[in-house]
């Protein structure tokens, strides 16, 4: 993931291990590849032409959590770095290659929270669908989601960390003209949600439930969401209301 640079020039600013190299438009990237290892150059962090200086980094941060398909560019310090260390991603060592590297008390732990993941979102229900499908109830396949869902928990919480250690050091954001009602912790959560917004008919959100890894959007920001207990205080949910559920999941 080459972030800055046309491909043509790459090699003028890295080294790399030719014998397990993908070169890729940085700007096309967003996805994690389990057996790509990614040499980066400092010089490759420098930010993209698009980043909006002047957006309050609530958003900006927000934006380092998660990809968009409408992205032109790669967002995968959380998202994506999260793939690596989820139910495949496990599988692989630090050069891509298929090798158990984690002990077993480590491995049992991470199935027990998986597991979570799992029942959580499996027991999700499609009421939307009951009236094309009658006398059929419609759940998410918690098994085949898990690890989009294991990235989607994990890329907000370490967004939403970064957010919180650049408040650390640079003190809290004035609100956003338009927007003070809004604090910046909750316009965070705000764009993350967003980003999310689309209209689906009823075959493609079906087709999505039967064969797409990621859940429908609607629960890419609820669930993760009422998972965190940052939200439900910044945002005063209730214990036990549907974004602060007693039980909730975490990986990661």
């Amino acid at each position: 993931m080459f972030r800055g640079f046309d491909d043509v020039n790459i090699h003028n600013y890295l080294i790399i291990d030719t014998s397990n190299t993908t070169r890729n438009n940085s700007y096309k990237i967003i996805d994690f590849h389990l057996s790509d290892r990614c040499n980066l150059h400092l010089l490759l962090l420098v930010p993209f032409p698009t980043d909006n200086d002047i957006a309050p980094s609530s958003l900006i941060y927000r934006r380092s959590g998660f990809h968009h398909l409408s992205d032109t560019y790669p967002q995968v310090i959380g998202h994506e770095i999260t793939h690596g260390f989820d139910d495949q991603g496990r599988q692989h060592d630090k050069d891509g290659n298929v090798l158990p590297w984690w002990t077993n008390k480590t491995l049992q732990a991470f199935q027990s929270r998986a597991q979570c993941i799992v029942d959580q979102y499996g027991s999700i229900s499609l009421p939307e669908l009951d009236k094309f499908l009658p006398n059929i109830t419609v759940t998410l396949n918690g098994i085949n989601t898990l690890g989009e869902n294991i990235a989607d928990n994990g890329g907000l919480r370490q967004a939403f960390l970064a957010y919180q250690l650049y408040v650390e050091r640079y003190g809290e954001e004035p609100r956003l003209p338009g927007l003070t009602e809004y604090s910046p912790m909750q316009l965070f959560f705000l764009q993350n949600a967003n980003i999310w917004c689309k209209s689906t008919d009823f075959l493609s959100l079906l087709l999505q439930v039967i064969t797409d890894p990621h859940t429908p959007e609607k629960f890419r920001v609820l669930v993760p969401m009422s998972n965190m207990k940052e939200f439900s205080d910044i945002w005063n949910c209730p214990v036990g209301s549907g974004m602060n559920p007693k039980n909730k999941c975490q990986v990661w």
